[in-house]
């Protein structure tokens, strides 16, 4: 069989890595950036596609956008529709024109099927079966009993369609209408609890777990999430709420809570605090979880003594820069956020006035400027500095208030 070549548009942008199957089309003016489109697929003009993976024969009209997720098998998504993160679009399932798929939701064709009652076992139906099977040999019965414990033994799942199997259109009424349009085929598919619960609370409580670790296993969700909650479950375990009189003590939870909030909300700490993430928030290789590299670098150098050589300190930062894989750039805003530290801790009763704090740091960098001359490679250090301080004036504490005021800012810089 012959396998026709993929045809694309002259003014359609491709940005890799990106990987398009055979006998693709794509229109004009359509943007496609770290996807993977399947056999057969036909993306139509003026469509975006980012961080996606679309399998064979799948069809997106002209002016759809989709960011990261999933069109399995022959899917539609009719023009002009928008489909967000983590959405999975089930196979032969199609999204009506204009519709906005909110993120992590999930399209199915499959039919929905209900849970069977525990007791469904004990009903008048077996008994009357079980009384009436008494006049049959035993030879039969045995026969029967056997298949039936092969038939339990064989779990059965019917409401998943295979990958050969052609899927049947559901009725009207399975489809949701107001998530997939008018024009839309499919119904919103979710997760089942696992485990037994008491009460509808509990049930609550785990249909809530499901939907979160379905969530996390779908494409762009924010892992910071995850660390967020680990943290969250770990101070709780190291702080039990008990105190040294065995009695539980309300100050102690309400110092969790503090340190908590202060921990999520600190905006000195910026995007840093999951710096072990990327800006497209992959794990970076090398860098230890949980570690705010750029605070770290940061107290290295207010640990620094300056009656120490600058180049000891430089040799510290480099040691530590290779150890989490950072960047000459955190090393910069760590050193820039540390002198700024030093320079107020010089007016620990006042708030020094701009021509002072200019004066004052002119005096610092007489020191450090070696340091920054070495670590300073090329324009992104140069605005990592002018980064730092971005940071810190939009902060909170003693440095916002300096630097958040004119002419402070234009001042330092």
């Amino acid at each position: 069989r012959e396998r026709k070549r993929s045809h694309v548009g002259r003014s359609t942008q491709l940005s890799g890595p990106l990987l398009l199957g055979p006998n693709a089309s794509i229109g004009e003016h359509c943007h496609l950036q770290r996807s993977v489109l399947g056999p057969n697929c036909t993306l139509m003009d003026n469509c975006h596609v980012v961080d996606s993976h679309l399998w064979g024969d799948v069809l997106v009209e002209e002016g759809a956008k989709l960011n990261g997720v999933i069109v399995c098998e022959g899917a539609i998504v009719r023009s002009g529709a928008v489909v967000d993160r983590g959405c999975v679009i089930g196979r032969g399932c199609v999204v009506g024109a204009g519709v906005h798929l909110k993120e992590f939701t999930r399209i199915t064709l499959a039919a929905e099927v209900e849970d069977d009652d525990d007791y469904s076992g004990f009903d008048d139906s077996s008994s009357d079966d079980s009384s009436s099977s008494g006049s049959d040999d035993s030879g039969t019965d045995d026969e029967e009993s056997s298949a039936d414990e092969s038939e339990k033994a064989t779990p059965q799942v019917s409401n998943i369609p295979s990958a050969t199997e052609k899927v049947e259109p559901i009725s009207a009424v399975d489809t949701n209408y107001e998530v997939v349009g008018k024009d839309g085929l499919g119904r919103v598919w979710a997760p089942s609890p696992s485990g037994e619960y008491d009460s509808d609370d509990d049930e609550e409580e785990k249909q809530a777990e499901a939907v979160e670790l379905m969530k996390s296993e779908s494409i762009g969700y924010d892992m910071t999430l995850l660390y967020k909650k680990w943290k969250k479950l770990q101070m709780e375990e190291e702080d039990d709420g008990f105190s040294l009189d065995g009695m539980g003590s309300d100050d102690d939870d309400m110092d969790m809570d503090d340190q908590w909030a202060d921990d999520i909300g600190d905006t000195n700490a910026d995007a840093n605090t999951f710096s072990h993430l990327d800006e497209d928030g992959m794990q970076i290789t090398g860098r230890q979880k949980g570690v705010d590299v750029v605070q770290e670098l940061r107290d290295i150098c207010l640990e620094h003594e300056t009656s120490s050589p600058v180049e000891n300190l430089r040799i510290e930062l480099n040691s530590f820069k290779f150890s989490q894989n950072a960047t000459y750039s955190d090393c910069c805003k760590g050193a820039m956020m540390a002198v700024m530290d030093k320079v107020l801790e010089g007016y620990p009763d006042s708030i020094p006035s701009p021509g002072k704090l200019v004066v004052s740091l002119k005096k610092a960098l007489e020191y450090w400027q070696q340091l920054f001359h070495s670590i300073c490679m090329g324009s992104e250090e140069e605005k990592a500095i002018i980064h730092a301080l971005e940071t810190m004036a939009l902060g909170s504490g003693k440095a916002a208030d300096v630097l958040g005021k004119e002419p402070a800012f234009r001042f330092v810089l």
